[in-house]
């Protein structure tokens, strides 16, 4: 009896190894990769635009290009994070409203500040926004931030490097990344977006055209 039990547990290990080593080897190769961080009707060009000695990479997304980069560009009412030149090489400067106008168009060839339907269209692209103002939420805003903060395949990094208020003061570095649209308000404000940290989602707003804020520069549609 004992004899008859070692051999059947026996032929049944032999089973399981005979099915562990029959597997297909190439099921892993077969799985489907993950989708790109963007919608099936998105079409994403990669490139770089070089001025006075910087290198940027840039995105072209439906045929507007971008900066993949934030704007390192010297003009008055512009400043470095806490005034250390350090931020504005990792992160670029921070400008009020009027000042990332005039450094965009300071580029020269048809480039200048994106308008509010263009940041709109580009979160979309990548996921959605949520509105502040309304309170409505387009699409899917924390899918675009992880995409567009981070950077990686959609060539689109946006570092979260803080604002300057308008009277003065540095505050939020590493909390949020402001950055202005070309579109105003009315006299005193304009339409901006606001990065969030991992976990967080793109948000449209508005605020006084006086703070500091990040630029990106567009040409194109």
């Amino acid at each position: 009896m004992e004899m008859r039990i070692n051999i059947y547990l026996s032929f049944l290990f032999l089973l399981l190894l005979s099915a562990c080593n029959n597997s297909d080897p190439a099921s892993a190769e077969n799985e489907e990769a993950p989708p790109p961080p963007y919608s099936s009707e998105t079409v994403v060009v990669k490139g770089a635009f070089s001025f006075e000695g910087r290198v940027y990479g840039t995105i072209t997304v439906n045929g507007v290009t971008w900066l993949g980069q934030n704007l390192d560009l010297e003009v008055e009412d512009s400043w470095c994070f806490s005034d250390e030149k350090a931020y504005c090489v990792s992160e670029g400067r921070l400008y009020r409203w009027p000042a990332a106008e005039k450094a965009c168009e300071a580029l020269g060839d048809g480039w200048r500040l994106p308008t509010d339907e263009e940041w709109v269209k580009l979160t979309k692209a990548f996921g959605g926004y949520h509105d502040w103002l309304t309170d409505i939420p387009t699409g899917d805003a924390y899918k675009a931030n992880a995409s567009l903060i981070e950077g990686g395949d959609t060539g689109f990094e946006a570092p979260l490097g803080g604002w300057r208020g308008s009277a003065g003061g540095f505050e939020a570095h590493g909390k949020g990344g402001f950055f202005w649209t070309g579109t105003p308000v009315d006299g005193l404000s304009a339409w901006y977006f606001q990065f969030a940290p991992t976990g967080g989602r793109v948000v449209r707003r508005q605020a006084d055209q006086r703070m500091g804020m990040s630029c990106r520069c567009v040409k194109g549609d």
